[in-house]
């Protein structure tokens, strides 16, 4: 968590935004969740629309690589809580779209962290191009894999679906992630490929003959590390 709030009482003010670019930084190379907080659209405690600054300052934050940008009392005590909600998402949408957003990043290896999960996630984010997928696919129990995926900023969603309601909860804050609890276990066969199937197109807004890259466990789907992806096409 960047809370500039913090930081100002520790910092001069003048140090904060070179020193928030740094934990943002460090926080990626470390493949942590990074969320950026505090005044970051203040004047809408009191007026419906924000300043320039404030648009800049939500923007850059999403640009550096943070995986959250955070409302405080905009929403708590503000009298435009919903549309400081809405104007938020507005500059980060718009911000992602634009040239300036870097898609597809490329991170090496790291000794401190699990090498075949890390190996099979790079893996799956290159096969994205390759097929055209529509979506990665990720079954975890505790969302470590799919935290890692995250970092490398897939230009396509990332859907988790795990057994656990905190492991989702957690992971709304994390970039491109959109959660969901299913109990899914045992092996990948045809009746839960055929779930799958379902759940993509029901659920998710994904089409038949879409090609989607999971990334999973086995033998058991959710709960064991993450040792194997496979290419999927929707109702094949």
């Amino acid at each position: 968590m960047v809370a500039r709030g913090d930081l100002g009482i520790e910092l001069s003010p003048v140090e904060v935004p070179i020193c928030q670019k740094l934990i943002i930084s460090e926080c990626n190379k470390q493949k942590k969740p990074v969320i950026v907080a505090t005044q970051m659209l203040e004047s809408m405690i009191y007026e419906p629309i924000p300043t320039r600054a404030e648009a800049s300052d939500v923007a850059n934050a999403i640009i550096d690589g943070a995986d959250a940008v955070m409302l405080s009392g905009e929403t708590s005590v503000g009298k435009f809580a919903t549309e400081a909600v809405q104007t938020m998402s507005k500059i980060a949408r718009e911000t992602e779209s634009s040239v300036f957003y870097k898609f597809n990043k490329d991170f090496e290896m790291s000794e401190d962290m699990a090498l075949t999960r890390q190996a099979i996630v790079f893996g799956a984010d290159k096969m994205l191009k390759y097929v055209n997928a529509k979506a990665v696919l990720s079954f975890s129990h505790f969302g470590y894999s799919t935290r890692l995926m995250s970092k490398l900023k897939p230009s396509v969603p990332i859907i988790l679906v795990s057994d656990m309601e905190e492991t989702c909860r957690k992971m709304s804050l994390v970039w491109g992630v959109y959660s969901f609890r299913k109990k899914w276990g045992g092996i990948l066969d045809q009746n839960l490929l055929l779930r799958i199937d379902e759940f993509l197109i029901n659920e998710v807004g994904l089409k038949k003959g879409d090609y989607v890259v999971i990334t999973a466990s086995a033998p058991n789907l959710i709960t064991g590390r993450t040792n194997f992806v496979r290419v999927h096409k929707i109702g094949t």
